[in-house]
């Protein structure tokens, strides 16, 4: 038995249907896209987090070392408010002054001027280095010290300072005079006790402690090596290395444009505001 017929519509009426299928669609409720992909807000959300870091960044780099004003007893302990890992270099007028150069050391066992013999000439190459003594600084130079100091009796428009490496020099010059006391029978270890400590001030122990707290402050990293010496057949250790250091004459040559030259008198002290520098 064959299979009932049924009639092929015509293209017309498939055109027809065809319309209708994409009129319902058209009126079918279909969700909206998205404006923005997953992927595109995330990485707004990074950008944005990005700014906020850097922001973060910039404004704890830039903040300043804050150096409190010294307290009305005039002691000098102060009150820095920074962050540890992030100080901030301490203001010095001899900072202008610094040039680096390069400096081999002397070889060891070779003798320098600075050496012996202990004579006059000697004692002048060592007092020479630190001669200049006591500088000078206006005043707008002392209210960016982080410690304060003392005006010129006479000079309101100037203080006084000295640079700490020519307090270690006349250290070192001490001790190596206090070797040989019977060249310099006047080296006087003791003097009378400088409060708070009710001992005798021991000049040797103080200017042993200054010079190991400058080393400690200021270590040379350089390396010093070790090479064979066929002569020795040995290795020989060689302190005759090369090292990045300050350039002396230029600071000493500021020392000696500041120095102070007029006499001073250090107990004719008037009475001032020492916290008005720390105010211009």
């Amino acid at each position: 038995m064959s299979a009932p017929y049924h009639p092929v519509q015509t293209n017309e009426k498939a055109s027809t249907s065809d319309l209708d299928l994409e009129s319902d669609d058209m009126n079918a409720t279909t969700p909206p896209r998205p404006r923005y992909s997953t992927r595109r807000l995330l990485e707004i959300a990074l950008f944005f987090l990005s700014l906020l870091i850097n922001a973060y960044l910039l404004g704890y780099r830039s903040t300043p070392v804050t150096v409190s004003p010294p307290p009305n007893d005039h002691s000098n302990e102060l009150s820095l408010s920074v962050d540890p890992g992030r100080l901030e270099p301490l203001y010095s007028p001899a900072n202008v002054a610094l040039k680096d150069e390069y400096r081999v050391f002397t070889k060891l066992g070779v003798k320098t001027p600075y050496n012996t013999p202990y004579d006059d000439e000697t004692d002048k190459l060592w007092e020479d280095m630190y001669s200049m003594g006591i500088q000078k600084i206006d005043k707008h130079e002392a209210a960016l010290l982080p410690n304060w100091t003392e005006p010129i009796e006479g000079d309101d428009e100037h203080y006084v300072v000295i640079l700490h490496v020519f307090h270690q020099l006349h250290c070192l010059n001490y001790l190596r005079k206090a070797l040989m006391p019977e060249r310099y029978p006047n080296i006087t270890r003791f003097g009378p006790p400088i409060p708070p400590d009710p001992t005798p001030f021991d000049h040797t122990d103080h200017c042993i402690n200054t010079i190991r707290e400058s080393l400690l402050c200021n270590p040379d990293i350089t390396p010093d090596v070790y090479q064979w010496k066929e002569e020795r057949q040995s290795i020989y250790l060689h302190l005759d290395t090369l090292h990045v250091c300050k350039s002396w004459d230029a600071l000493t040559d500021w020392a000696k444009e500041r120095q102070v030259l007029e006499t001073w008198d250090a107990k004719g002290r008037k009475v001032h505001d020492h916290d008005a520098h720390l105010r211009l």
